[in-house]
């Protein structure tokens, strides 16, 4: 088995090659610009003008390096917020969010007003939803968990609604 002689270049060397070269290129163009000035216009306004004019030159250049280093560093998703939206209907509430997986270690619980919702990599959130309700389903799928869940019903609303004579306020 022959191992492969050419070297592999990381994105962190190819942004730290690309800043060099836009340093150099930089120096360059500050060079050529302050002989420039310094020919055409002699005296102490020339020296003003060259020095304006190295000074900008030296700030976009900074600007460029920093554009190119942030072109090949990778995204970083672990600053990433949590995102989730909780959607209530009359007699159902839905909370959709996003869970790092893989799937069995997604797991839901509902504890009085706290639904703990777990996911890989140590994930652990808990949202708070209104009093009784108690989970219909779940689903999870390509990284978004559903949650459907249902408004459980008092006692003491049923009851009223099926005698007439009886009041609300008791």
């Amino acid at each position: 088995m022959v191992k492969n002689s050419v070297p592999r270049v990381r994105a962190k060397d190819m942004a730290d090659i690309a800043s060099m070269f836009v340093f150099v290129v930089g120096l360059f163009l500050i060079g050529v610009l302050l002989l420039f000035l310094i020919r055409v216009q002699r005296g102490l306004f020339g020296l003003i003008l060259a020095g304006v004019a190295a000074a900008l030159m030296i700030y976009w250049m900074r600007e460029i390096r920093q554009i190119v280093k942030g072109e090949f560093e990778p995204m970083q998703d672990s600053k990433k917020k949590w995102t989730y939206d909780i959607l209530e209907g009359k007699d159902m509430v839905t909370i959709v969010a996003d869970v790092p997986g893989p799937n069995e270690n997604v797991k839901v619980e509902l504890r009085k007003k706290s639904l703990t919702i777990f996911g890989g990599q140590s994930f652990k959130k808990k949202v708070s939803v209104p009093k009784e309700l108690s989970i219909i389903d779940t689903s999870y799928v390509n990284g978004i968990l559903n949650v459907r869940l249902s408004r459980m019903k008092r006692a003491n609303e049923d009851s009223s609604k099926g005698d007439p004579l009886r009041s609300r306020d008791t």
